[in-house]
């Protein structure tokens, strides 16, 4: 299990892999990158045994197994470094499928690699089966955010509208007038849709009004809707609402909401919905003694929970010693992974397309951030707490590549959000955590 702490330039791993990339340790340790001066990861994803790792300067790294090409090198070689991925720069989101790699440029268009027996890749064709080299996604280019699942894809525009590929056989595609797609379809049954998630053969879908909806397989209640009935249209989760983070397991998923709770539901023959047990739940459930909670991640049988104090918790399946807690006992209860900071994503997907985009820093965040433009012109700036109410409000003429201070010093601990719109009325949105 790889995550991303400190600051941004150091993974840290646990367990090992199949291909023994790894020696399996049960504590977290540190991997060494060798990033260029000022370059951090922003984010990283994870296949069924490969990794992307996006850069801050747009390039992204892959490493892991390579037998359909996933790693985007150019070449079926199995990695145990970082490799650059050839042909890709401005990336601005990652996902990884089982087999395959999905890159999302700065201009909305995706560039893909890797297992297409399914049509996953989205190149409006089977052939090639699987590729080595990047290539363009069909008929994309006001793309947000991609997610990838064993046989499918799913895809967020920057008008929170969705789109899916692949194989539907369960309703991972969210629409009953396809099994397969061999190119990116729209998605009927959501719209308005600001985060998504999907593993296995299941898609998840946060919608702006913080609502939760599901499709795919439901075999162990993963969808959440008190069945273990598919799903070919993406159904609401009953009871959920006000949920700011979403993740998706092989078979189960996890929620947080603007309170700082998480709920889960799905297969928990490992523990790895953190109820304590190991029964599965097929309509969501709190996790207990979990608080403050920002965001959530998931391995194919494992979960992660963040608190806004940088503390990590870990539950489910630890033959390998994945969860990092110091043993090799699998944990049906949420463990303090000890020895770790660790940090988020700063970056909301853009769900509007703004002509001007800005980074926040530093994350988490104790008296101020600091706003940095590409280009200049009039903002307008909003602080929001997470129920949408506005603390702060003002417009400025910022210059390029300036930096811009928010007090934060009088706000309490948590998940607060800041809105800056350009002069065409575009905005993006990006998320910030508040720590003592």
């Amino acid at each position: 299990m790889m995550l991303l702490c400190t600051d941004n330039t150091k993974l840290r791993y646990s367990g090992g892999n199949a291909d023994n990339q790894f020696i399996p340790v049960s504590s977290f340790t540190n991997y060494p990158l060798n990033l260029p001066q000022g370059v951090t990861i922003k984010s990283i994803a994870s296949g069924w045994n490969h990794m992307l790792l996006l850069r801050s300067d747009g390039k992204v790294w892959s490493m892991g197994e390579n037998f359909y090409g996933q790693l985007g090198d150019g070449t079926k070689t199995d990695r145990n470094n970082p490799v650059e991925v050839k042909n890709v720069s401005n990336a601005v989101s990652v996902g990884a499928g089982s087999a395959c790699s999905y890159f999302v440029l700065a201009d909305g268009t995706v560039k893909v690699v890797g297992n297409n027996g399914s049509g996953q890749l989205g190149i409006n064709s089977l052939n090639p089966t699987n590729t080595q080299n990047t290539t363009n996604m069909n008929s994309m280019n006001n793309a947000a955010k991609v997610a990838g699942g064993y046989t499918h894809a799913i895809l967020l525009d920057k008008s929170g509208n969705v789109w899916a590929m692949g194989q539907g056989q369960y309703g991972q595609l969210g629409d009953s007038a396809f099994t397969v797609s061999v190119k990116p379809r729209l998605v009927e049954s959501v719209s308005n849709v600001k985060e998504i998630a999907a593993n296995g053969y299941h898609s998840l879908f946060l919608k702006n009004d913080g609502t939760v909806w599901a499709a795919g397989q439901n075999q162990y209640g993963q969808l959440g809707d008190s069945t273990n009935t598919n799903r070919k249209h993406a159904v609401q989760i009953p009871g959920l609402t006000n949920v700011i983070d979403i993740a998706a397991g092989e078979s189960h998923s996890l929620f947080v909401k603007s309170d700082g709770t998480v709920w889960a539901c799905g297969i928990n023959n490992f523990g790895q919905l953190g109820t304590g047990d190991f029964t599965d739940y097929n309509y969501p459930v709190q996790v207990p003694g979990l608080f403050n909670i920002v965001a959530v991640g998931t391995g194919y049988n494992q979960s992660f929970f963040l608190q806004n104090s940088g503390i990590l918790y870990g539950c489910g399946f630890n033959s390998s010693g994945q969860v990092g807690i110091g043993s090799y006992n699998d944990a049906p209860s949420p463990v303090q992974i000890q020895g770790l900071q660790c940090i988020v994503s700063t970056s909301v997907e853009e769900v509007a397309s703004a002509n001007n985009s800005f980074t926040v820093f530093p994350v988490p965040a104790t008296d101020e951030v600091q706003l940095q433009f590409e280009n200049q012109g009039w903002y307008a700036i909003t602080l929001t707490d997470v129920t949408g109410k506005i603390l702060k409000q003002e417009q400025q003429f910022i210059v390029s590549q300036e930096q811009k201070s928010i007090s934060i010093d009088r706000l309490h601990s948590g998940i607060y959000f800041i809105t800056v719109t350009d002069e065409n009325n575009n905005s993006i949105t990006r998320r910030i955590i508040k720590s003592q």
